[in-house]
């Protein structure tokens, strides 16, 4: 009896092991076998994906993740991808300052597109974008566009722009438009109508590259401020401005100053009867070699200090008329390049500053007896 019951407890202890081997043999096959086996599948995921999940990364910014940055300004986005391409696109206005929303990432701007409608303001929208050198505005609607002021502002690196499709019928201001463009070589400003401008002061200040520029087509009758529009354009040798109606002028200071190239310039239909100030005006234009001033009425002109100063190609002038009395300090003297050049008028008197109190124009020419210009 005893013994039956041992060896029963021995075939027991034997099932027992046997299903302990059964069980753990089936949990090794199942973490060696692969997962396929059991009818699942496994997709291989890239780590990088993972940060493009809803609020994890840059897409927690609003930014794709190969964009540089970006942005929403009301019903404006703009955005700058891995290659600086800065795209604006939308319709109304910007809020804020003047400086657009991307200024601080002006450095990482290597060219631009625009397609916006409605907007009025587009002062300073490239201002200082130093590393942009193309852009393209074809899809810029500018009909509504009062304000052009620094729009291109310190943009050194922009070779061309071509603005011919540009309507600006409603703008009012370009002070400082191309300001600082010094790789500018070119510039098509065709379809520009002028028309509602009043301030068109620095427009091409520093714009070194310039070898040409065409404003034939400028309507100027309402601009009362040219100062400093096209000082240091060193490269420029010529500028038809004969077209300008300056008659609303009060200001041209500095207007010429620094065209050190100019060889010619034609300022036949200037009306400065408004002018009051015409310091620095043709400054160190040093390859002018005559100018005619004779349409110059400068009764009203309270500064002439330097006008001429540095033009020291300068031979033959025909003079302003109405040239009032001035203190020493602001006259207009005349230009020598030896301390024994001598300016003479036709009848041999000698002057050292513009004659004054003369209501109309005579020729003067330096070191000899001047004949027609």
């Amino acid at each position: 009896m005893h013994r039956k019951r041992k060896n029963k407890y021995k075939e027991i202890r034997a099932v027992g092991v046997v299903l302990f081997w059964m069980f753990f043999g089936a949990l090794v096959l199942s973490l060696l076998c692969p997962l396929e086996d059991t009818g699942i599948s496994v997709q291989e995921v890239d780590p990088s994906e993972m940060l493009e999940g809803e609020g994890i990364g840059d897409a927690a910014a609003g930014v794709e993740r190969e964009d540089i940055a970006g942005g929403t300004d009301k019903n404006i986005t703009w955005r700058i991808d891995a290659d600086g391409k800065l795209t604006v696109e939308g319709t109304g206005e910007f809020s804020g300052s003047d400086l657009k929303p991307w200024y601080s990432e002006r450095e990482k701007i290597k060219s631009a597109v625009v397609r916006v409608t409605g907007l009025k303001d587009a002062g300073y929208m490239f201002y200082h974008c130093n590393e942009m050198v193309s852009v393209d505005l074809s899809g810029f609607d500018t009909h509504d566009v009062t304000n052009m002021s620094s729009m291109f502002s310190g943009c050194r690196s922009l070779t061309s722009v071509d603005l011919s499709g540009f309507d600006t019928s409603s703008v009012t201001d370009m002070s400082f438009m191309f300001i600082d463009c010094s790789g500018l070589t070119s510039v098509n400003l065709s379809g520009f109508d002028t028309s509602s401008v009043t301030n068109m002061c620095y427009m091409f200040q520093n714009c070194r590259s310039l070898t040409s520029l065409d404003l034939s087509g400028f309507d100027t009758h309402s601009v009362t401020d040219m100062s400093w529009m096209f000082q240091t354009c060193i490269s420029l040798t010529s500028l038809d401005v004969s077209s300008f109606d300056t008659g609303n002028v009060t200001d041209m200071v500095g207007m010429f100053c620094n065209c050190s190239s100019l060889t010619s310039l034609d300022l036949s239909g200037f009306d400065t009867s408004c002018v009051t100030d015409m310091r620095f005006m043709f400054n160190n234009c040093r390859s002018l070699t005559s100018v005619d001033l004779s349409s110059f009425d400068t009764g009203n002109v309270t500064d002439m200090h330097r006008m001429l100063y540095g033009c020291s190609s300068l031979s033959t002038i025909c003079i302003p008329y109405n040239v009032p009395t001035l203190p020493s300090w602001s006259a207009a003297v005349l230009p020598t390049a030896a301390e024994t050049d001598v300016w003479y008028d036709a009848a041999g008197n000698t002057y050292t500053t513009l004659p004054e109190e003369l209501d109309y124009s005579i020729i003067l020419a330096k070191n000899r007896i001047p004949d027609d210009m």
